[in-house]
């Protein structure tokens, strides 16, 4: 006999037999558009494709998914931040006057570069309202600041250490305002 799965609050459940989907239906646990697939299948159908529901109970509305003002805003800057940097980094590479595989150089922005994508990937799984986003946020920002350190280091006595401090300050800032964001978000159960 062909076992069913069933869609149910957003998780994928079973395998149940036919008849324990037919007492489903008729206690009105499951309803009529609720979604179910075949074991060894991979696509999903209503319920109806499969059994005469005609007596089934009607199933609630799913609920919409909404993202807070905030997420939004706060994503799509983030994304547009580092995305900036991106495009800045590449710029500044082909105006500078060293010659390209500058070891140090190249380092460095091959770090910056990295560091871009992973805050812009984070940007995006918050966009998506993924909790995933925190673990790229925080791995950002600590090899932000690792970074950081190290430029402060190598560069400390001349004149770009005004200049990077003030950026230091700022994307720190930033970075730790979404943070907190997303922390707070995944405590209201908004961030799944």
């Amino acid at each position: 006999m062909t076992k069913i799965f069933l869609m149910i609050d957003g998780k994928e459940e079973g395998p149940f037999s036919q008849e324990a989907v037919r007492q489903k239906l008729s206690a009105g646990q499951i309803a009529a558009n609720t979604f179910a697939r075949m074991e060894g299948g991979t696509e999903w159908f209503l319920l109806s494709r499969f059994f005469d529901v005609s007596g089934a109970p009607a199933a609630k509305p799913a609920e919409p998914v909404t993202r807070p003002i905030g997420v939004w805003v706060v994503s799509l800057v983030y994304i547009a931040m580092y995305a900036f940097w991106i495009l800045r980094l590449a710029t500044l590479r082909l105006h500078m006057s060293q010659p390209l595989g500058a070891l140090k150089t190249d380092a460095i922005m091959a770090a910056i570069f990295f560091i871009s994508l992973l805050k812009i990937g984070a940007g995006v799984l918050l966009l998506c309202m993924n909790r995933a986003a925190i673990y790229l946020l925080v791995a950002a920002f600590v090899f932000g600041l690792c970074l950081s350190a190290y430029q402060f280091a190598e560069f400390g006595g001349s004149g770009l250490s005004g200049q990077l401090l003030g950026r230091v300050i700022l994307g720190t800032l930033v970075q730790l305002t979404v943070i907190i964001y997303s922390v707070q978000l995944i405590r209201t159960g908004k961030l799944k």
